[in-house]
């Protein structure tokens, strides 16, 4: 069934973004004001990691000088995609910081290379120049700067770190294992695995859960079992709910790409919605049963995914 995101703008989702708002928004700036300079020191801490690591990963000094500027452009592209970081900050600004200092910066660094170096893979294979026309992806920056092969220059630097992190023995098998589900899901849908919601469900436990799950491996690994077993399906959940909204955005794009897409797999809108609001239902339900040291977390990562999709639907 052919749809357009404008199909989605009133009606019961726009309920729900407004039933949200009004019951989630005042304890998430509660929580965004008390932990706003522990997520920026945690920010800080990340980043300084991340690009000692990078640096360590594509060794500059073993390229000839005509090709190090790509070095600098993989590190300014890694800037670029901190967002991907502010969640993880904010579930981290909920632990105790004597835990969270030690061992598991240094992990999540290694965690913070795979998953830019997916990426990196993921642009070339989609031919993503641009982010969402928001900043520019390394392929976007090697075909503006008429590197010899675009696609080569930016798809290299990115085994290279994956090579040199294996080599290093770095991985953990958390890691390791949402690596390989990543992978299996990215070629699930390359070799065209996507037949009707199960197939769909199959790709994006792989390319988008698995992925996901990649940063927050290091800090799960570390708690009791009793706050990860609430957390984790939490987690996953808000995943496969972000991806719904990232194909409620894409819906032209996926249409004329053949690109599965979530919104495109019912006959009907209703029973598109009906699936959404079920899904989006079991992530609230989810995020009340987490631990309550993470409560706080939960309805912040519940309360941005409703505004994401709000801002997709320009209500």
């Amino acid at each position: 069934m052919m749809f357009a995101t404008s199909t989605f703008r009133s009606g019961p989702i726009v309920r729900l973004l407004a039933d949200v708002k009004q019951r989630r928004f005042g304890e998430k700036q509660e929580f965004v004001r008390r932990s706003e300079s522990r997520r920026a020191e945690l920010l800080i801490s990340l980043r300084e990691r991340r690009d000692g690591l990078l640096k360590e990963l594509l060794t500059p000094e073993l390229l000839p000088a005509s090709s190090r500027e790509i070095v600098t452009e993989v590190c300014f592209y890694a800037e670029r995609c901190e967002w991907n970081w502010f969640d993880l900050c904010a579930m981290l600004a909920c632990m105790p910081r004597a835990v969270v200092d030690g061992s598991i910066v240094q992990k999540l660094s290694v965690a913070t290379a795979v998953f830019q170096a997916f990426r990196m893979i993921d642009d070339v294979v989609d031919e993503h120049a641009d982010y969402k026309g928001e900043y520019l992806t390394l392929l976007g920056v090697c075909r503006d700067r008429d590197a010899a092969n675009p696609a080569a220059a930016a798809l290299l630097p990115a085994v290279l770190m994956l090579v040199r992190v294996a080599e290093g023995g770095n991985l953990d098998s958390w890691t390791m294992q949402q690596a390989h589900a990543t992978l299996y899901g990215a070629l699930d849908e390359s070799a065209g695995g996507c037949a009707g919601i199960d197939g769909y469900e199959r790709i994006v436990t792989g390319k988008m859960v698995s992925y996901g799950m990649l940063l927050f491996g290091p800090a799960l690994c570390v708690l009791e079992q009793s706050s990860r077993s609430s957390l984790e399906p939490f987690l996953e959940s808000s995943f496969r709910v972000s991806q719904i909204a990232n194909d409620l955005l894409d819906i032209d794009e996926d249409t004329a790409r053949g690109q599965p897409n979530f919104w495109l797999l019912f006959d009907s809108v209703d029973s598109a919605t009906d699936a959404f609001l079920r899904r989006f239902g079991e992530l609230e339900r989810l995020s009340q049963d987490v631990d309550p040291t993470f409560r706080s977390y939960s309805n912040l990562r519940v309360c941005d995914i409703a505004a994401y999709i709000a801002s997709i639907l320009n209500v």
